[in-house]
């Protein structure tokens, strides 16, 4: 992927040089993109056909072409994309005032990527939207690698690749101009890099993953819950034995470890900007999560009126279930309710459950890590969500966190299930002998 965003800058560098040297004076921001979108999507679409897994290939290369062409039509109008409107829209506004000499009035950092990125490119709008592609074909190309390199059979591969591939949502987010997808991206090369630390060793990989993470975490700080789970497998597992050691030196170092690895995250301020309005040390503060109402037609768990920490907690579990899976049936009161539980909810549930349903396994180790730095966040996310269209945006950029265990429990759950029974066959076999 890394050859693919280089090309891509590369291209916009060479039309600028162009532009220069021509002296052209005034460059229409459409006409600017489309050569570079053209020449460049050729080249993607090219090399995710070439992939030696065909079947892969034409998967990645048909989710290329349907997150292009939700890019255009958003981009013109040309219908109404969920979604896409008012945040999409003010992201831009921020991003053009900046362009213009401005500041950045918001406490999102996503401005202050969109800002170079117009100064560059005569403030091309779509070839930001092209960036959002870019980043959601790179977190399924991240988790097809990490799929690989995790020896999972071709059919588990394909059929959550295909899940990445046409999830509504995925698609969305991956064409629109919010900023889901640089986190959806990060998050999956965090967990590549986990991943390759888990199967090769080496103290490097784990500097890229938390690198990966932090980076991730500059759009949005609830990701940063996933390091829980990536720290307490980096000191409680072993890559050279395969093996989990618990003792209170392990416990001890997780928590320092831990502790200090969010002072730093906190030091730069870039890093935490969703938590920086927010008191730790106020009971108030963490009760106006805990009962918060947005008042909208797709809000949940409104009945909820905590008035102690410890009932605030207690909540958690509940808070947790319906950020990952709204809009549920005990809250549908639209057509559309229905409509997004179906084609997004469900989908996570079903994921989610065969991860449950299919625990041992040769992969039991990671899959484990990987669940409970899913759920850490989810965690943080579920006390900062409170409707089912805010839970779509941020449990997307959790999906290769959940992609990645749901793919191993569909391939070692099969293979689970033929070798118990040749096992049992071959004792039977035996026995009557």
């Amino acid at each position: 992927m890394l050859n693919i965003f280089i090309l891509f800058f590369a291209l916009i560098g060479l039309e600028d040089i162009v532009i220069y040297v021509f002296g052209i004076r005034h460059v229409d921001s459409v006409t600017f993109a489309l050569p570079i979108i053209a020449v460049h999507g050729l080249c993607f679409f090219g090399y995710l056909m070439s992939r030696k897994n065909g079947s892969v290939g034409k998967i990645l290369g048909v989710a290329l072409l349907l997150r292009i062409g939700l890019m255009f039509c958003d981009f013109f109008h040309l219908f109404p994309i969920l979604n896409s409107g008012a945040d999409s829209e003010y992201f831009h506004y921020i991003a053009m005032s900046m362009y213009r000499g401005g500041p950045n009035f918001t406490n999102s950092n996503y401005p202050e990527f969109l800002a170079p990125i117009y100064k560059i490119t005569f403030a091309s709008r779509l070839l930001a939207q092209y960036i959002n592609v870019l980043f959601g074909m790179g977190m399924i190309v991240m988790v097809y690698k990490s799929l690989r390199l995790l020896d999972i059979n071709k059919k588990a591969v394909l059929i959550s690749v295909a899940i990445l591939s046409f999830l509504p949502n995925a698609i969305i987010f991956s064409g629109i101009l919010l900023r889901e997808a640089w986190v959806e991206f990060f998050v999956a090369v965090s967990a590549f890099y986990f991943i390759k630390w888990f199967v090769e060793g080496g103290p490097q990989w784990i500097v890229v993953c938390l690198a990966a993470l932090l980076t991730a975490s500059y759009m949005h700080a609830g990701i940063l819950g996933l390091a829980v789970g990536y720290i307490f497998a980096f000191i409680c597992y072993n890559p050279r034995t395969g093996k989990v050691t618990f003792s209170t030196t392990s416990v001890v170092s997780m928590i320092a470890v831990t502790v200090v690895w969010l002072l730093v995250a906190d030091y730069f301020e870039m890093f935490t900007v969703k938590f920086n309005s927010f008191d730790f040390d106020s009971n108030e503060d963490f009760l106006k999560k805990v009962n918060t109402q947005g008042g909208g037609n797709a809000d949940y768990l409104t009945w909820i009126d905590a008035d102690s920490t410890v009932q605030g907690l207690l909540f958690s579990p509940l808070k947790m279930f319906y950020f990952l899976f709204s809009p549920l049936p005990t809250e549908w009161n639209r057509i559309i309710d229905i409509i997004g539980f179906a084609i997004d909810g469900a989908i996570y549930m079903a994921m989610c459950w065969a991860i449950w349903k299919y625990r041992p396994g040769m992969h039991l180790y990671l899959k484990r890590f990987l669940v409970l730095a899913m759920l850490c966040s989810a965690f943080i996310f579920g006390y900062g969500t409170f409707n089912a269209g805010t839970a779509f945006r941020h449990r997307a950029k959790l999906l290769s966190v959940i992609a990645i265990p749901f793919a191993i429990s569909i391939s070692e759950g099969k293979e689970k299930k033929y070798y118990t029974t040749r096992f049992v066959e071959v004792e039977k076999t035996t026995t009557n002998n």
